[in-house]
């Protein structure tokens, strides 16, 4: 019984030298390989790491320029690209891809722009409710009858997606009671539909306008957020 275990062990001993032996040579194998794959596939280094930066491009959507993985991979040694296209890369850098780069500063300029542009309709959008409330405040019971007609009316097409014609209808309806929240939303929201973004953009601000706590603006609030900046 000693004698079995003890071959046992040494069976395990000489295999496990054996398993060592083959992972080194595995390892030695591959880097090897991983060294003289651009030879041995008719690569120059230069041609290497165009294929690299070709691939990364495609998968990337162009985003390489100031891409920190595609640096990183440039100016490294054993990357196999040259010491002109490294110098450019790091030219590049330099110029476009920090704070004060050309690019950032036009990003820095358009965010301004749309932020300045949203305050203006905003204070727009604040001056005119005034005037559309006081108008509302007046109506006779005529009027207001006839405004919630041509509501409804609106409602219905739209729902039918006659888009066309609820446009009209709350138009219509506007022009008699303009300080109405929901018939100014669903204008909106018709608008929109529509396509023209632009003058959505206007009607959900003056929903805001009119009553900052309402349902109404919490979804025109909503929907503004979603609008592309300058339409």
């Amino acid at each position: 019984m000693p004698r079995l275990s003890l071959a046992k062990g040494s069976l395990g001993i000489r295999a496990r030298a054996r398993g060592n032996w083959i992972a080194l040579a595995f390892s030695a194998t591959c880097a090897l390989w991983s060294t003289s794959a651009p030879a041995q596939m008719g690569l120059t280094d230069a041609e290497a790491c165009e294929e690299y930066l070709k691939d990364y491009n495609g998968s990337h959507g162009g985003r390489e320029r100031c891409s920190q993985e595609a640096y990183t991979y440039v100016m490294t040694p054993s990357s196999h690209c040259s010491k002109a296209l490294r110098i450019a890369t790091e030219e590049f850098r330099a110029a476009n891809c920090g704070e004060n780069s050309a690019e950032r500063k036009a990003q820095q300029k358009a965010e301004q722009a749309a932020a300045q542009a949203r305050e203006q309709a905003a204070r727009d959008a604040a001056a005119q409710s005034a005037a559309d409330q006081a108008k509302s405040d007046a109506l006779t019971p005529e009027q207001s009858a006839q405004a919630q007609k041509l509501f409804q009316q609106a409602f219905e097409l739209l729902r039918s997606g006659d888009f066309q014609g609820a446009q009209r209808d709350f138009e219509s309806g506007l022009a008699i009671d303009p300080a109405n929240k929901t018939a100014n939303f669903y204008l909106a929201e018709t608008l929109l539909r529509e396509g023209d973004a632009t003058r959505a953009r206007v009607f959900y601000n003056k929903v805001i306008a009119l009553d900052p706590t309402s349902a109404e603006a919490v979804k025109a609030n909503t929907a503004l957020r979603t609008l592309p900046e300058f339409q």
